[in-house]
């Protein structure tokens, strides 16, 4: 799970479905990911936070739940 990332997605009204839309993956993938089931890849990370949160770090956005 991704807590900043769902932060900013609620701040910046982006839904899964957008990032979904960027990556051309399901929405049901994109849902997993931001739930925790599995993690986003390198280049997935990259280029949703260059496309849709580029005021942000990678770091920020994609740092795990402790």
């Amino acid at each position: 799970m991704y807590p900043k990332l769902i932060t900013a997605m609620r701040e910046h009204n982006i839904t899964e479905k957008d990032i979904a839309r960027v990556l051309n993956i399901p929405y049901t993938t994109v849902r997993d990911r931001t739930k925790g089931k599995y993690s986003f890849t390198f280049e997935q990370a990259m280029l949703i936070n260059k496309k849709l949160f580029p005021d942000y770090s990678s770091e920020e956005l994609f740092e795990p739940k402790e």
